[in-house]
């Protein structure tokens, strides 16, 4: 589960531009810092239908409107001698009329250190409910561990003059015994449908708070930064994506 959230962190920055198109399929790449050890991403996701964006902040039209989509990350991290490559592949279903979230996912991981590799498969699902616009509960089962109570909710909310916020909680009992349950909050305001800066904190062994933004500078390019900090440690990352 904590490699399926890693597609998800993200943020944008700087000034306005009306921005109306739709779109079918969204790339992108990102690099990380995690205190030391780098990362690289690359992503891309492919919708069944174009995804409408008028009235929406341009980062949330996909889950407002509720677009089924399939979408492939893959990451490599070098951790000193160590590098690790990880592929996500997941499927977001909506089932409106039974007010139903599915997204299955499948992931391959690989280690090498010197001369010596290993590997591992997962598979897993997210289901949830979608009672009302613009809100989302999902759980998420994974096939590696027993399943531990764990919980995630969206929101975005519209307000006036194409403001809006976007408000995220999550919530996991500890997967052993001794180890603390991890809850999570973030908040993204929107000063137009273009822009957004956020915070967030999660709280598990250690505190993280975090800050985030992102810009869309045309209807199909963006760019986004965050910056997380803990006790001992922190970690930032920079990217940018483009729509087609």
């Amino acid at each position: 589960m904590s490699i399926k959230k890693l597609s998800a962190a993200l943020a944008l920055a700087f000034t306005t531009t009306a921005a109306t198109a739709d779109y079918r399929a969204e790339v992108g790449a990102a690099y990380f810092d995690f205190d030391g050890a780098e990362a690289i991403a690359f992503a891309g996701e492919f919708h069944f239908k174009p995804v409408e964006t008028a009235s929406h902040p341009l980062a949330e039209a996909a889950f407002l409107e509720r677009s089924n989509n399939v979408s492939l990350l893959h990451s490599r991290t070098e951790i000193g001698p160590v590098d690790v490559n990880t592929t996500l592949a997941e499927v977001e279903l909506y089932i409106p009329q039974a007010m139903l979230y599915l997204a299955p996912f499948y992931t391959h991981a690989s280690a090498k250190f010197g001369g010596e590799s290993a590997s591992e498969n997962d598979w897993g699902v997210t289901v949830g409910l979608t009672p009302m616009e613009g809100f989302r509960v999902t759980t998420t089962y994974a096939d590696d561990v027993d399943y531990e109570l764990n919980l995630d909710v969206k929101y975005v909310l519209g307000l006036a003059n194409d403001t809006a916020i976007n408000m995220e909680f999550g919530y996991a009992d500890a997967p052993v015994s001794g180890m603390s349950d991890t809850v999570s909050a973030a908040a993204d305001y929107y000063f137009d449908r273009t822009f957004s800066v956020g915070i967030a904190v999660a709280d598990a062994e250690d505190t993280v708070y975090g800050v985030r933004t992102q810009k869309f500078f045309t209807e199909m390019f963006s760019a986004f930064a965050s910056y997380d900090k803990a006790d001992d440690a922190d970690q930032w990352m920079i990217g940018a994506s483009l729509r087609f």
